[in-house]
């Protein structure tokens, strides 16, 4: 596209210098003559730009004439101006100096404000009330003048933390009365020291004063004990502290020894509940005798600052206040030293107060932190003896009956989980914890241990021990179970305890007359307990493994039994089978010596229906010897004996219907007639 573009534009130049030549005869050999042609084309050019030029210079001349008149009234109004603004600017003068007049009496008010506001806060510092300062001379602790007291202190903290400037410190009268003041707070100091430490060691004595009744002596003194701690005497604060921490802890220790040398196992609950009850109202006692919380606003600011930050935050108002005063001075004259700039007092004020606020805060939270610091200390101090006794309550319920061990695990846990927010209650319960569980475990153990041991018995017979309680066992587990989180922890002994009763179950039939019977009792008396507790998942997975084994000793014994009614014509026929399975024909066995037809007609003669009935009724009674008493089992190994036995009998029919076909031999009773001995016989029995 762009070679076609360049292409026709240089075409039509071509175009254009052709037709600008052509007007010359440019063949003709004359050059003079085209020379002279040429000139007088270029002179007649020349004359119409010397006519062009004429006529525009009368235009510019009309163009110069107006500008030269618009200059003339830009100047008079110029003039104009400068004379309006020479009549405005004494007017501009005088506002200005009204401005600064103004600024500088607000400035002049301010300053007048403050120092009014200096004024009363000295006047208010020196005027101390003389009641306050006798109460707190010759302090008299009745309880009925401990309120006075109380007023006097905290009146006294006022006074010494009121803010002021340095300036005013320095007065002689302001130097003499903080010294005053001083005095004041340390003799009270020294006398509620003193005091303090008597009425705990009063109250201490456990065989005048119950725990309750301590704490109401002392609690009326709890402002006094704040008022240690907050007018810089923290040395007489903790003498207190430690004298009390000395004195509880001895009362402690000697209640908990006492609880744990009368602790009876089944009152574990009830004793662990009252250490952590002592250990609470302990806790509440000193965190607001002691250790009470900082007072918060609704804004979250401390209502109730101590004393450190409430210096502190007005010293720092003071500072920005001051500096904002000076920022603009009068002299004697009237005029301005300064300017003012009131934006940028009060943006430096709203930062003050941003970082006043900031550090306020930051200064409360690490004064909580640092008491609750000291109330842990101090409640662990306390109570040292609390987790060894716990211990020691453990200890004797586990050789008082071993299985308190996993009931005390129990509670414990689901102790913990109610458990309020002290931090002291949570060790001591995370300790108790941590110490029943190795009870727990070394129980599990010693349990499965105790169970797979083999017997010092010769013989065993009927249900065994652990057979008969398992249950028993169970039971007193899911009874305090609950909600425990520990269920995986349940689930696991049992698991372990219910693998050594099978243990000791297999193990019990080396040493039994008749294993079977051993086996197929225990085993049913073991699954009939474990459908008692098909809520637990863990025992009920394993009621079909024991059913199974309880179905296999019980047939093996059935089939024990079914030899004695018809001996030899078991015999006959299990020779029989074994001859099938070995590759015998069927048509064949007939032809084999002792097998022929007249040999089994023999063998069917000799057990004639009375017969039976008279071999079934010795079972009957062999059955009723051998089986262990109140197990009742008497009646499913009979229904057994009695179906197996009718399977035995179609089992025969059927073989002399195969091997012996068209020989007319039959067994001399029939399925109607052993329905019949066995119902007789079972009801003869029963009466």
């Amino acid at each position: 596209v762009e070679l076609l573009a360049w292409g026709l534009l240089a075409f039509r130049f071509c175009d254009k210098m052709e037709q600008l030549l052509s007007a010359y005869q440019w063949d003709q050999t004359d050059v003079g003559q085209l020379t002279q042609k040429l000139q007088d084309e270029l002179d007649a050019l020349e004359a119409a730009n010397v006519q062009a030029i004429i006529t525009s210079d009368a235009v510019v001349d009309t163009l110069l004439d107006e500008l030269n008149a618009a200059i003339k009234q830009a100047e008079t109004l110029e003039g104009q101006i400068q004379q309006y603004d020479d009549i405005i600017e004494p007017i501009r003068a005088e506002v200005g100096f009204v401005a600064e007049q103004e600024a500088l009496l607000a400035v002049q008010q301010s300053n007048h404000t403050q120092l009014g506001r200096e004024v009363e806060g000295v006047v208010q510092l020196l005027d101390f009330p003389s009641r306050y300062c006798d109460a707190l001379g010759s302090p008299n602790y009745a309880s009925s003048k401990v309120s006075l007291l109380c007023e006097a202190t905290e009146a006294l903290l006022t006074n010494m933390q009121m803010p002021i400037k340095v300036e005013w410190r320095q007065l002689a009268v302001v130097v003499e009365h903080e010294a005053k003041m001083k005095r004041l707070c340390a003799s009270f100091a020294i006398s509620l020291h003193e005091h303090l430490e008597s009425e705990i060691k009063r109250a201490g004595n456990v065989k005048h004063f119950s725990h309750a009744e301590r704490f109401d002596v002392l609690l009326v003194y709890t402002q006094l004990v704040q008022f240690l701690q907050e007018s810089g005497h923290s040395k007489h604060f903790h003498s207190v502290v430690e004298l009390y921490t000395s004195v509880l802890s001895s009362v402690y220790s000697s209640e908990l020894r006492k609880l744990v040398a009368a602790f009876e196992a089944p009152n574990f609950e009830r004793d662990l509940n009252a250490i952590i009850a002592l250990v609470n109202n302990e806790h509440a006692f000193c965190s607001r005798f002691f250790f009470p919380p900082l007072a918060t606003s609704p804004g979250g600011d401390s209502a109730t600052p101590s004393p450190n930050v409430s210096v502190n935050a007005s010293v720092s108002a003071s500072a920005s206040v001051s500096a904002s005063v000076s920022a603009v001075s009068v002299d004697g004259k009237g005029g301005r030293q300064g300017t003012v700039s009131p934006t940028l007092t009060v943006t430096d004020m709203e930062s003050g107060n941003t970082s006043m606020t900031e550090d306020a805060d930051a200064e409360q939270s690490h004064t909580e932190q640092r008491r609750r610091q000291q109330l842990q200390q101090v409640i662990a101090t306390i109570f040292a003896d609390a987790s060894e006794s716990v211990n020691a309550m453990l200890d004797v319920a586990y050789h008082q009956e071993p299985k308190n061990a996993t009931l005390a695990y129990i509670f414990i846990d689901q102790l913990a989980l109610q458990l309020p927010q002290v931090v002291f209650v949570k060790q001591l319960v995370g300790t108790a914890l941590v110490a029943v569980k190795r009870l727990h475990d070394t129980f599990t153990r010693e349990t499965a241990d105790q169970i797979r041991a083999q017997s010092t018995r010769k013989k065993e017979d009927g249900i065994l021990h652990w057979v008969a309680t398992f249950s028993d066992f169970v039971d007193g587990i899911e009874s305090k179970v609950m909600e425990t989180t520990r269920r995986k922890l349940i689930d696991k002994m049992y698991e372990e305890v219910l693998k050594a009763v099978l243990d000791r179950i297999e193990s019990a039939k080396k040493n039994s007359k008749h294993a079977n019977i051993l086996l197929f009792e225990n085993y049913h008396s073991l699954y009939d307990q474990l459908s008692r507790h098909r809520r637990v998942e863990v025992l009920d997975k394993q009621r079909p493994k024991v059913k199974k084994l309880y179905r296999t000793h019980l047939d093996a014994y059935v089939k024990s039994l079914l030899a004695q009614p018809m001996e030899k014509i078991l015999q006959f026929f299990a020779e029989v089978e074994r001859r099938l399975s070995t590759g015998t024909a069927a048509d064949e066995v007939k032809f084999d010596t002792g097998y022929r037809p007249q040999d089994l007609k023999a063998i069917v003669r000799m057990y004639q229906g009375k017969d039976v009935r008279k071999g079934l009724e010795h079972v009957y009674k062999c059955i009723e010897r051998q089986l262990s008493t109140g197990e009742g089992l008497l009646v499913v190994v009979w229904r057994s004996v009695q179906e197996e036995f009718l399977a035995m009998y179609k089992r025969f029919e059927k073989l002399i219907e195969t091997c012996y076909p068209g020989a007319g031999i039959h067994l001399e009773f029939e399925v109607t007639d052993l329905l019949e001995y066995f119902t007789t016989i079972a009801q003869a029995h029963a009466m």
